[in-house]
């Protein structure tokens, strides 16, 4: 009886945690150009890393379009003056970010914005970026309520929907980027868990057949 208990227990954690996949890391690298203004940290020569977490599992619907809205986000600065590190960044809003890929507009996709300009703006240590809008040629058509795939952002080719602007202290640059290709996986901690229960499940199956 306790043996088809634990049976029934694996089943279904096995089954609850494969629905997770939905969970997925989406990350990008870029060095800005700088337009016009001021780059007093030499962030035009820096490397600018993105990762975007998210636990959701299913698209919502945001405005007709399908997106997930991601539990935490940062930002790994390289080669800058003096604001090298990495920071856990979040929207003026004080809100997560918005990733969605096919706004059903000239078919693109856009990471790491949301729908008004204050959800654009996030800062890190000492320095304030606004406009931040990256976007890309959509590699996916998902609908909404439909589960949420790491290809739906895998390989997507981005670009700042025009030039965004950084802050710091009251010197201030307007910058842009492009060919920034995105990279889409399940979070890290969906494969620990699978690993985990796997092995348990392995290990019941074993003990059965002694």
């Amino acid at each position: 009886m306790k043996l088809k208990l634990l049976y029934s227990l694996l089943t279904t954690l096995l089954s609850s945690t494969a629905a997770t996949f939905g969970a997925l890391s989406v990350s990008f690298s870029f060095s800005p150009t700088l337009q016009s203004g001021l780059d007093p940290q030499d962030l035009a020569n820096a490397t600018w890393s993105f990762t975007y977490n998210s636990s959701q599992t299913n698209y919502g619907n945001f405005g007709g379009f399908p997106g997930i809205v991601t539990d935490s986000a940062e930002l790994t600065i390289t080669g800058s003056v003096s604001v090298d590190g990495t920071y856990a960044i979040m929207d003026a809003t004080t809100n997560n970010f918005l990733l969605i890929p096919d706004t059903g507009l000239a078919n693109t996709a856009s990471v790491g914005i949301n729908t008004n300009v204050s959800e654009s703006e996030f800062s890190f240590s000492g320095v304030t970026v606004e406009f931040f809008g990256p976007t890309g040629t959509q590699v996916a058509i998902p609908a909404v309520n439909d589960p949420v795939s790491p290809s739906d952002f895998n390989g997507i080719s981005l670009a700042n929907d025009g030039q965004f602007r950084v802050t710091v202290g009251g010197d201030s640059g307007e910058f842009t980027f492009t060919n920034a290709t995105t990279s889409a996986i399940p979070e890290p901690g969906t494969y620990v868990l699978i690993a985990g229960l796997t092995s348990l499940f392995l290990a019941f199956y074993i003990r059965r057949k002694q």
